[in-house]
């Protein structure tokens, strides 16, 4: 085969010829043989292969023999975009830029359509002519609607400028109308997006523009039983600046309350108000208001509002400057409850706090009664229920009684829910008793085992730690025992507990004083201004009156007895379990030693067959020893004894 380089040649190869090579761009290469022919291009230089030229474009044929396809991307072959059987052109878009003409070579003109007329073509026809062929019939006023492909008859929307679905008598622009409890308008939208949601729109599209324009009114219409049509609900939007960036708008609900229809909430910019048209907070409500049940838990059904830290409920008295007499319920910065009530602007009255300081500073707090008559009034009268409890727990702790029959007070130990009385008040006498129910005194202490009362200081230094006692008759001075500012007990008189004023003092080395603070024998006797005395009346004629001087408790000897007898003797005796007087002296002044019946002024006896000796020593060596006799007188004396030089 002759090869030239020429672009544009063309060859022809039998199919099992080799393609001829080093062609330039654009010969044309016809390749038979075999029953079929198949044309190709040079689309590129010497070393690219030949491109099979094929109808509508390069590349495999898509569809029969019969069809011519073309596609959108300039390359032959691929998707159907145009197709052509050899009798019909398919199309999957079709856009005409130029002239249409139908079957006879005509044009068509405004407000025609192409009609298929069976085996004549399609012509270019007038509407009118079209639809001449459509039967039926209507009734004025009624949108027609198709009964079958070709037959119009009446609708249900009736239009006389007012349109009116279900009803032949529109009383609005719109009235939908039906006798039937079922959906009456929906507005539906397959939308896939958030924001695809179908909208109705109110559109006061005003030339003049003013504050307070109603925007759109929703009326909720009934009748009443005298057959009047009432506006029983409205919702009303209300323009209340239409200043260029100022815009601001309110929603007004209004309803009817006794025959009379007002607003009742509205909410504008922010605020949002019950019973106001002018709320100046988040929340407004104003007039005799009691929120309703709105929510279930587990504790009822409640009024919920969440509020963060810092924020609150204000509820004040309408009218008052500055939210005067206000209660204000909030969450403070620390995010805990706290209540407080005021009087005025800035006077707190009631503070509850749930974690800090809770007071009341207002009235009187009655709990059981509504006519209080103190601070806190608690009525409770019940004698197994306590009126006020405080306690570690549920099961202990004490409890304060009012008695059912008596009206006394008592305070009881709780002790696993088992009460004991502790401190018990009788209101007849106003007796106390600790651990007894009928004091018998003021003051009444009671156990079944010992019973003790301890007065104690608790300071770093001796305090007066004492009991007084006081009546008419000491006028403003007391009796005072107890511990004076020392260790010691003490027994005083007077105004004050002062170490003049003290009667008896026992120190803690078993001192006894009487009439001294320093007594130096176990009974120390100092007479204020007069004579001391020691005195022991009996109590009867036949007993004795006096003190015995014993050296141990433990000895059966030893031990003295200084008394009166029954006779009004003195006696000095011996006490070793019996009466061993040694020495006596009668009513009549005789004294006995040795005898219990001396019949002398001093009478000697001494034992059976003993010596009898009366003793009288001098102290140093230039002392007489004597007796001495005088009478009466004493003009005759007799001295009998030993002098200093020892001469009789």
């Amino acid at each position: 085969m002759a090869i030239t380089r020429y672009a544009g040649d063309r060859f022809v190869a039998a199919t099992a010829d080799t393609k001829p090579t080093g062609v330039l761009p654009g010969a044309f290469l016809t390749v038979s043989g075999d029953g079929s022919r198949l044309n190709y291009i040079k689309t590129g230089y010497t070393v690219e292969a030949w491109a099979q030229i094929q109808g509508g474009g390069g590349g495999n044929p898509g569809g029969s023999n019969t069809q011519v396809q073309f596609n959108d991307n300039g390359a032959f072959g691929g998707s159907t975009g145009l197709t052509f059987d050899g009798q019909r052109l398919y199309a999957n878009n079709f856009e005409l830029s130029g002239i249409l003409y139908d079957s006879n070579a005509s044009v068509g003109e405004g407000g025609m359509v192409l009609a298929n007329e069976g085996a004549t073509g399609v012509h270019w026809k007038n509407i009118e002519s079209v639809l001449s062929g459509v039967g039926g019939s209507g009734v004025a006023n009624y949108v027609a609607k198709w009964s079958d492909e070709d037959t119009l008859t009446s609708g249900t929307i009736y239009d006389d400028g007012d349109v009116g679905i279900g009803t032949a008598s529109p009383s609005a622009k719109l009235h939908v109308y039906d006798t039937v409890v079922s959906d009456m308008v929906i507005l539906e939208s397959s939308g896939p997006s958030a924001v695809d949601g179908p909208d109705v729109v109110f559109y006061r599209n005003s030339a003049s523009p003013a504050d307070s324009d109603d925007l759109g009114i929703l009326k909720f219409r009934g009748r009443n039983d005298n057959s009047q049509d009432v506006n029983y609900v409205q919702i009303e939007g209300e323009a209340i600046s239409v200043a260029d960036g100022a815009e601001g708008g309110a929603l007004n609900f209004h309803t009817y309350n006794n025959g009379t229809s007002a607003v009742q909430m509205v909410i504008t910019g922010d605020n949002v108000g019950i019973g106001t048209t002018a709320p100046a907070a988040k929340l407004h409500v104003d007039g005799s208001t009691i929120f309703g049940d709105i929510s279930s838990n587990d504790w009822g059904s409640t009024f919920s509002m969440g509020l963060p830290a810092g924020n609150g409920l204000l509820m004040s008295e309408a009218g008052l400057a500055n939210n005067s007499n206000r209660l204000f319920l909030f969450y403070n910065a620390s995010g805990s409850p706290k209540l407080e009530m005021y009087q005025g602007n800035t006077t707190r009255k009631v503070v509850i706090d749930s974690n800090g300081a809770s007071y009341f500073m207002g009235g009187d707090v009655g709990i059981g009664t509504t006519t209080p008559v103190g601070l806190l009034d608690i009525i409770r009268v019940s004698n197994t229920a306590p009126a006020f409890r405080i306690g570690s727990s549920n099961l202990y702790g004490w409890g304060f009684f009012s008695r059912a029959s008596t009206g006394d007070l008592s305070i009881e130990r709780d002790n696993n829910t088992t009460y004991s009385p502790t401190l018990y008040i009788k209101r007849a006498d106003g007796n106390v008793g600790i651990g007894t129910t009928d004091p018998a005194t003021k003051l009444h202490l009671y156990d079944s085992s010992d019973v003790y009362l301890t007065l104690e200081s608790s300071g770093g230094t001796a305090e007066e730690v004492a009991v007084k006692y006081n009546n008419f008759s000491t006028g403003t001075n007391f009796w005072w025992q107890g511990l004076n500012q020392e260790a010691a007990y003490s027994l005083a008189y007077g105004s004050a507990y002062s170490g003049s004023n003290v009667k008896l003092f026992v120190g803690t080395d078993a001192k006894v004083g009487i009439g001294t603070n320093a007594p130096e024998a176990n009974l120390h006797i100092v007479g204020s201004g007069s004579s001391a005395w020691l005195r022991l009346d009996r109590t009867t004629t036949s007993s004795n009156a006096g003190i015995i001087l014993h050296t141990s408790s433990a000895e059966t000897d030893g031990a003295w007895a200084v008394y009166m007898d029954a006779t009004e003797q003195f006696r000095i005796a011996d006490w070793i379990g019996s009466d061993v007087t040694r020495l006596l002296i009668d009513t009549s002044g005789n004294v006995g030693i040795g005898t219990v019946a001396p019949n002398t002024l001093l009478h000697i006896k001494g034992a059976v067959n003993e010596r009898v000796y009366i003793k009288i020593e001098g102290s140093g060596s230039a002392a007489d020893a004597a007796i001495q006799f005088t009478l009466g007188d004493e003009a005759a004396t007799w001295t009998a004894g030993i002098d200093d030089t020892e001469n009789r």
